[in-house]
């Protein structure tokens, strides 16, 4: 496969693959197209070589036109770094030496994990069991509260303990009215909720 040389004015060279030819088009006519279209600004097209000549690519960044082919010039040649070793010591940690270690250190941090997910998850629980406990305790108050005014009986303050905390959390007086009201806040609501569902 046929490469262009262009020599850079710093020097190195670009070196570019063309692609295929146009049907029927001549390998100079095909070579000249491409030299004209990738020639960088201020680089001149100094040979046409094949993939055979050139140097390997182990150091490209150091590659230049020494008026006869590509030769690597050491001093442009860049130290490389090791891709597996760290930047600095600092900023890696260095492994456990024991494979065994690391794994009792994750294996106990999971179990953490869902220690602390599970206790969490009953608080959350043993909130809701206590929110659907004092809703249906409202209901059913409020219920028997709806019933007393229906047949025209007096409403015990007593006979409603979950209502009354209700209306005293509002800061509200605790009347026969304020229970009354409450009262026919929750039924609204359950019959309401019901409605939606």
């Amino acid at each position: 496969m046929k490469h262009l040389i262009f020599a850079l004015q710093d020097g190195s060279v670009q070196v570019t693959q063309p692609g295929p030819p146009r049907a029927g088009e001549p390998e100079q006519v095909w070579l000249d197209r491409v030299a004209r279209k990738c020639c960088p600004e201020g680089a001149n097209l100094v040979a046409v070589v094949d993939a055979s000549d050139l140097p390997p690519r182990e150091h490209r960044e150091a590659w230049v036109w020494n008026g006869e082919r590509i030769v690597v010039d050491e001093s442009r040649i860049r130290p490389r770094r090791s891709r597996l070793a760290p930047a600095s010591s600092e900023s890696i940690p260095a492994p456990p030496a024991d494979l065994d270690s690391l794994r009792n250190e994750l294996a106990a941090h999971i179990a953490a994990t869902f220690v602390r997910i599970e206790q969490d998850l009953n608080q959350r629980l043993a909130s809701l069991e206590r929110t659907i406990l004092r809703a249906t305790r409202a209901y059913l108050e409020s219920v028997a509260v709806a019933h007393r005014v229906e047949a025209g009986e007096p409403v015990d303050p007593q006979a409603v303990p979950t209502l009354v905390a209700e209306i005293e959390a509002e800061g509200k007086p605790v009347t026969v009215e304020a229970i009354i009201e409450a009262a026919d806040r929750h039924v609204r609501a359950a019959f309401t909720q019901g409605e939606h569902e």
